[in-house]
């Protein structure tokens, strides 16, 4: 007849609890990781409240920000880039500089890249990115999948 001790049973169960702590662990851990700042195209998803769309050619507005404190992105029309520098959780965009296309239609170029000016502290929760600005200037990006 085989027999196993407590003291066995109890080692078995605190390594099973361990094993089943650990496991739930990392898989919490994995999908709460925040997406990466930099390198990342995040995607315009509100401005100012107004939930964006991509434009008529199905192409979204969207920034990168880059390692070496550049940034470049797409107003829907154009195609925009410049500086950023980062202190804590502060940020400011400046040398804004755009290509100059025709645009047809009104597509929240001019209203984006003051916002972007006017953006003053960001925040990265999981796949989100939001920059705010003084006087409730919001903009909330997505990344890309």
């Amino acid at each position: 007849m085989l027999h196993i001790s407590k003291k066995d049973i109890m080692r078995k169960f605190i390594l099973l609890s361990f094993l089943l702590f650990f496991t739930t662990f990392f898989l919490h851990a994995q999908n709460n990781k925040n997406t990466a700042f930099t390198d990342t195209q995040w995607n315009l998803t509100n401005l100012n409240e107004k939930v964006i769309n991509a434009n008529d050619e199905g192409v979204k507005s969207f920034i990168v920000f880059l390692p070496d404190n550049t940034f470049k992105g797409f107003s829907g029309c154009n195609r925009f880039q410049g500086t950023y520098k980062i202190t804590k959780n502060k940020i400011k965009l400046s040398s804004i500089g755009l290509t100059k296309m025709f645009c047809e239609k009104d597509n929240n170029e001019r209203e984006l890249i003051k916002a972007l000016e006017k953006a003053t502290s960001f925040k990265v929760n999981n796949n989100q990115l939001v920059l705010k600005g003084k006087r409730h200037i919001n903009i909330l990006f997505e990344a890309e999948n």
